[in-house]
């Protein structure tokens, strides 16, 4: 082989479905010992003239299982022909097995190689009934399977000639039909300057334009006349009465010049050779055996020899016998073993075909009515291939002839089983026979009995069905396994929990010493609890009572038993609301009612009905064009996804607004691995107004679950005369959680000299002081609630409510709470960034939800005081238009924050909070000034202190040092995080301001005031600029950031 070429086969192999395909020196070589000869395990007739075998041979080790489809071609009911694509499209490939379904074949193999990088036509011949599908392409070395009319079986070398003649005589040779580009024997490129035609067998586009080649030219033609011309375009659609011709170089120069519109064209072409009438045919490969002796040598590429997974085709000498073989790449053969297995099966000639994941043999075994797949294709899957061999019987339906008992070949004691038979004609043909043809019983009375076709096993050990059925007879030995068989048995789920009032179906399987596993039936095993908080039915069912608590479950098969742990209780909380779901659709089954129905989100203030939050979901349902004689179904798909349940919930809940049409109502789940369930919600949709829901999930799911849709059913002929159209509204899906899966909030007495803290979820924590209530409370009682149950329109609630509540008095003391209340401070952990934490009361008196007044504190949390017992609920608080910032929408300072900050002379601690009650630093302090008063700044500002000022304040610092408005320490620190005590701020700005007034009332703490602050703070009082605090200025504490800013704003309206 020369270096070229070699080039060509490494660069293509790894595309190919094997590789691709040189002749390369003619070696020998990979035999391995032979340990055993090749043994038939087992045969079975599957139709006229064909019968399926199993055989085995050793190498060294390694035991090879051979699967042979041995084919009598002298049987007048026999046939073999190619099977190609899908629909008679070759490029449209699928597996083998569908393949035989598709045409009704009782056997069939893989056959030629292709290119699987590209549509993938094979490299070789396809003839079916004379139709040539495919050309032999120019590989010289191939080899393929033909048949003749009489059903003669020869391997040979096939060609093919063919010509294009143009009106005016002119003609070109014909390359090939429907070929994709390949590689020919002698290394040039096979489309290179040639001449191909594309029928409507090839696929449904022609080759097209190709990588590698310029100019191409296509002419598309119907009923042989031109009706398109075409140049360097994708592949045309080819016409089904007609075809496309594909030319490159002097075959594209022939096309232009003779092809115009309404030219016709003469197509003429033979395969050879010619001396046979040849009727089918389909490409191989390499020859396997010559003459009846197996080849040692083979012109491929060494690769192709080595060790995988094989397909081969053999004939006998007289042609008569086919010989349909396969060898799984779990225990594969080098291609010269492979040779030795097809000669010692009895080939005279025998050829090698597509092997490695192409490899796939199906077939139809007796009483099936379709094939199945025989072995274990190397991928784990069916590749899908352009190609197959295929053995159809054509006998006509005959008479009963057998049948087989099928069903399992072991059983629980106590299972009930299901037996049927698959029965098959004299011709080997399916036979269908009724249940009522067939009758039952137990060959021993004491292993069990039937019930129709239904057998109960009674005791272990090996018990005898009997079939029988038109005076034939079969019968059975079945095991059934004793408790000393038995490894384990598993309950799912375990452990178990269960909500208040839930029905459980169990998953029970037993698990025998030998692995395997047997679901359990409610007469194969035993249930038992210890505790009446959870009962048992004979349905392999727990049912829960409405009394939280925990128990044991036992399970015992024959001896043997498992306890599995319950938690009876559940923790409710929200999970999704309709608010910002996207991409919500409807769809109808049958496909007909999808264009007649909406599912989308809906809000309040539309006057649509909401529970909770700003939306609703609207599934609006017109079932009334399909017939109320099939299942009606209108889907509100929840999103182009699934939506992803978090944790690991055992059900959901659902809010809806009920239109009592009497519908069945349940939601679609997907588990981790795919299955898709269906959760019941409600069996009747009898209601009309808000109702919460729940629904269950199976055992046996595995996490995390999305939630795909809720939907309705109509039953076929219901006979609760359900409306036809409605409109159905859900808003939000809660997640029922195992009690022991989530620590519920909990609430506790409280006295007015313990303050303290709650939790209410993941989202806040409640602090709690009842400081105020001292002279007339006694104790009371702060309870955390799930928000699930309560309506809330509008409101995008927390997960949890408090209430206040229980209050018992001091003795003789009224109660005060309207005027002395407790204080509430609401702390975000889990909270959306950006939004306020409100806090409604609901007012059960006025049926109203009024939302209460709070500031932010210093550490950002919440302050709220309640005075009135009763229901509060945290929700999420968005500020009103123009308010910049959230911590604000209540704050007295509102104003001058949000007029400083739209002037840009005050900013946030970040872009959504402005932190009114955090203390001012001096670095802040002085560069607020600077903005204000609009101080010129130096470029590059020179500090000498010893700690680092923050770079956005440095230039502030230096000018307000030159000002005498700060001073440094003795330390030769400025201390630039330090707060700015009340004193320290009156006194800078009293030095800007130079003016002087008197507070028109005397402070409170006059006397307590620095004297170096004194007259300062008495200018800023008494000029309006810095408010006392209940009547004292407080001279050391921090001063905030809200004072300053309201101080500020009234220095610059004054201005």
């Amino acid at each position: 082989m020369n270096s070229r070429r070699r080039a060509l086969s490494l660069i293509t192999a790894s595309v190919l479905a094997w590789g691709a395909f040189f002749p390369a020196a003619a070696n020998v070589a990979y035999a391995r010992m032979e340990t055993s000869a090749l043994a038939l395990s087992w045969q079975t007739p599957i139709g006229e003239g064909t019968m399926l075998q199993k055989y085995t041979k050793s190498y060294g080790d390694q035991q090879v299982s051979i699967m042979v489809t041995k084919v009598d071609l002298n049987n007048p009911y026999v046939e073999v022909k190619p099977v190609y694509g899908t629909n008679q499209k070759l490029t449209e490939r699928q597996t083998v097995t569908q393949m035989a379904r598709e045409t009704g074949a009782i056997a069939a193999v893989n056959a030629d190689f292709f290119n699987m990088s590209k549509r993938g036509a094979p490299f070789g011949i396809v003839m079916r009934d004379r139709e040539l599908v495919s050309s032999m392409g120019l590989i010289s070395y191939w080899y393929s399977l033909g048949l003749t009319s009489d059903k003669t079986a020869l391997i040979e070398h096939f060609g093919f000639s063919g010509q294009v003649t143009a009106p005016n005589g002119t003609s070109f040779p014909l390359q090939g039909v429907n070929k994709e580009e390949y590689n020919p024997s002698e290394g040039r490129k096979s489309h290179l300057n040639q001449l191909n035609l594309y029928t409507p067998r090839f696929g449904k586009t022609s080759l097209g334009a190709i990588p590698g080649y310029q100019n191409v030219v296509e002419v598309v033609f119907v009923n042989n006349v031109a009706t398109e011309v075409r140049v360097n375009q994708p592949g045309a659609v080819i016409p089904e009465n007609g075809y496309v011709l594909w030319g490159h170089g002097p075959a594209a120069t022939f096309l232009l010049q003779n092809f115009p519109v309404g030219a016709a064209a003469q197509i003429s072409y033979q395969t050879t050779p010619t001396n046979k009438d040849w009727t089918q045919a389909v490409g191989g490969s390499v020859l396997l055996v010559d003459q009846g002796r197996a080849l040692t040598s083979f012109a491929t590429d060494s690769y192709i020899k080595q060790i995988n997974a094989r397909t081969a085709v053999g004939v006998t000498q007289d042609g008569k016998t086919l010989f349909l073989v396969t060898v799984d790449g779990s225990k594969p053969v080098y291609l010269d073993e492979m040779a030795d297995i097809m000669a010692e099966l009895g080939s005279w000639r025998a050829i090698n075909l597509d092997g490695g994941g192409s490899t796939t043999h199906a077939a139809r075994m007796l009483g099936e009515t379709e094939a199945k797949l025989i072995n274990q294709p190397s991928g784990g899957a069916e590749r899908r291939v352009p190609t197959g061999i295929a053995v159809y019987n054509t006998a006509p339906p005959g008479v009963l002839a057998g049948f087989n008992i099928v069903g399992p070949a072991e059983v629980l004691i106590g299972q009930t089983v299901k037996y049927d038979v698959k029965a098959w004609d004299n011709h080997y043909l399916p036979y269908s026979l009724k249940a009522s043809d067939v009758t039952w019983q137990a060959g021993q009375s004491d292993s069990g009995s039937f019930e129709q076709e239904s057998f109960t096993a009674t005791r272990s050990g090996t018990a005898t069905i009997i079939a029988e059925a038109a005076g034939i007879r079969q019968q059975r030995d079945i095991h059934v396994i004793s408790g000393q068989e038995v490894a384990q048995l598993l309950v799912s789920p375990s452990p178990i929990n269960l909500a208040q009032g839930q029905v459980l179906t169990l998953d029970i399987k037993v698990k025998t010493k030998k692995g395997q596993l047997i679901a359990a039936t409610p007469r194969s095993v035993q249930l038992y609890t210890d505790s009446p908080v959870v009962t048992t039915n004979d349905q392999l069912q727990l049912i829960a009572g409405e009394q939280a608590g925990t128990a044991n479950l036992t399970v015992t098969y024959d001896g043997v038993s498992t306890t599995v742990p319950i938690i009876v209780g559940q923790v409710e909380i929200p999970w999704l609301t309709f608010d910002n779901q996207t991409s919500m659709s409807h769809v109808g089954y049958p496909a007909s009612l999808s264009n007649y129905g909406s599912f989308t989100a809906v809000s309040a203030g539309g006057g649509e009905p909401v529970f909770r939050t700003r939306k609703s979901a609207k599934l609006t349902y017109n079932l009334s064009g399909a017939p109320e004689t099939d299942v009606r179904i209108a889907y509100g798909r929840v999103g182009a996804k699934p939506e992803t349940i978090p944790g690991k919930p055992i059900g959901i809940g659902l809010w809806v607004y009920g239109d009592n049409s009497k519908h069945w109502l349940r939601s679609e789940i997907v588990d981790a691995k795919g299955k898709l369930v269906y959760v019941d919600l409600a069996k009747e949709i009898d209601w009309t107004g808000w109702k919460q829901v729940k629904g269950y999930f199976p055992a046996g799911l595995t996490y995390p679950l999305q939630l795909k849709s809720i939907y309705i059913v109509a039953p076929a002929e219901s006979s609760n005369d359900p409306h036809d159209q409605g409109v159905l509204y859900f808003d939000e899906v809660s997640l029922l959680l195992p009690s022991n899966a989530a620590t519920e909030p909990k609430g506790r007495e409280v006295t007015p000299g313990a303050p303290g803290t709650l939790s209410l979820g993941q989202e806040l924590d409640l602090g709690y002081s009842l400081q105020q209530t001292a002279s007339f409370l006694q104790k009371a009682r702060l309870d955390v609630k799930s928000i699930v149950p309560q309506p809330l329109p509008g409101y995008v609630p927390a997960d949890y409510a408090f209430t206040l509540q229980g209050a018992v008095l001091k003795p003789g003391q009224p109660d005060q709470l309207s005027t002395k209340p407790v204080t509430v401070t609401l702390k975000p952990k889990k909270w959306i960034k950006g939004k306020g934490v409100g806090l409604l009361y609901i007012n059960e008196a006025n049926h109203t939800l009024d939302p209460l007044l709070g500031e932010v504190d210093a550490n950002g949390n919440w302050v709220y005081q309640l005075n009135a017992y009763g229901t509060y609920v945290p929700y999420y608080l968005d500020p009103p238009a123009g308010v910049p910032f959230v911590d604000i929408i209540n704050h007295p300072a509102r104003e001058e924050i949000t007029a400083l900050a739209k002037k840009g002379l005050v900013k946030g601690l970040d872009t959504n909070l402005f932190g009114p009650e955090v203390p001012l630093t001096r670095a802040q302090f002085v560069t607020l000034l600077a903005r204000a008063f609009q101080w010129k700044l130096p470029d590059k500002p020179k500090l000498n202190f010893k700690d680092a000022i923050p770079a956005y304040a440095q230039g502030a610092v230096q000018v307000a040092l030159s000002k005498g408005l700060v001073k440094g320490y003795p330390d030769k620190t400025f201390r630039p995080n330090q707060s700015v005590t009340r004193a320290e701020a009156a006194l800078i700005l009293d030095r800007i301001l130079n003016k002087k007034a008197q507070p028109s009332k005397p402070l409170a703490d006059q006397k307590s005031l620095p004297k170096w602050a004194a007259p300062a703070i008495a200018n800023m009082v008494g000029l309006g600029l810095i408010d006392p605090e209940a009547g004292r200025f407080n001279p050391n504490q921090p001063m905030t950031r809200a004072v300053c800013v309201v101080a500020l704003y009234r220095i610059l309206e004054k201005q």
